[in-house]
């Protein structure tokens, strides 16, 4: 029986989905690029038959067509209308093909103040390292590490209503001083691009005694999202993407701690000579 190993990694979803977006015709749909991309990846049956979970009835196919896609979207490399038509940006226009590493080091350096890392805007060692881990741990296990986050952030009184095996989950809790009202919670481990939709859908489904809420995923959210969680006529929204977390749980010391380091002064040694 196929299984997920058997299929193409995510960087090589990625590069064929920059593949097809530069050799389709306008205009560009999701289902057009996602046909074009299986086929650029000669994905047949029954490969696009791995189920991704028990829960939404994703192909895994189908759910790394949509990581690919958002990856190119939230690094600059694509773009998407209101009408749902993708378009390579200017930046990557005169390119065949794209190597990913390379534009994430390059969005690193465009937008340093959304990664941490160095005074380049590079994300330090611990920092991809923490990342990467995050990524890959398992559904249970994420939900534990956002109860413990939670937890560090002096939330109390914890209660997951619901989770899924890919690591989404909802829930509730008490923030440091609040008796009464409640503080919804929503953690995605998904690493794409969270749009307005879910950002409403979520909004929806508080009830009389939420407070406010925190949206988290390891991917990051798109501007129109941004802009409707600081809505301020609606209950407020704190949004943290990947980075995010992996800097807030750097200051918590929740799975990181701090260690001194020494750089050694090559320049000293050789001035001994003068």
């Amino acid at each position: 029986m196929e299984n997920k190993q058997n299929l193409p990694t995510y960087t090589q979803f990625i590069e064929a989905a920059f593949t097809a977006l530069k050799s389709l015709k306008a205009p560009v749909t999701t289902e057009a690029a996602s046909a074009q991309i299986r086929k650029n990846l000669k994905l047949k049956e029954p490969l696009l038959e791995i189920p991704h979970d028990s829960r939404t009835g994703m192909t895994e196919a189908d759910y790394r067509i949509g990581c690919a896609l958002s990856f190119l979207r939230s690094r600059g490399v694509a773009a998407k209308t209101k009408e749902g038509i993708w378009t390579i940006t200017s930046l990557f226009s005169d390119r065949e093909a794209i190597d990913v590493d390379e534009v994430e080091e390059s969005y690193h350096l465009r937008y340093p103040d959304r990664f941490g890392g160095d005074s380049q805007g590079q994300l330090l060692a611990w920092e991809k390292n923490l990342y990467d881990i995050l990524q890959n741990l398992s559904a249970s296990r994420f939900v534990r590490m956002i109860v413990k986050f939670l937890a560090a952030e002096e939330f109390k009184d914890i209660v997951v209503i619901d989770f899924s095996d890919n690591g989404s989950c909802y829930g509730t809790a008490l923030a440091h001083g609040d008796k009464t009202k409640r503080t919804a919670f929503c953690a995605k481990r998904f690493q794409e691009v969270t749009e307005i939709r879910e950002i409403r859908e979520l909004r929806g489904a508080f009830s009389n005694t939420i407070k406010r809420g925190i949206y988290i995923t390891l991917g990051g959210f798109s501007e129109d999202a941004r802009a409707e969680a600081k809505d301020p006529r609606k209950i407020p929204l704190e949004l943290i993407d990947g980075m995010d977390l992996v800097r807030k749980m750097a200051e918590k010391g929740i799975g990181v701690s701090a260690f001194k380091d020494y750089r050694i002064d090559q320049d000293f040694f050789e001035s001994l000579d003068s």
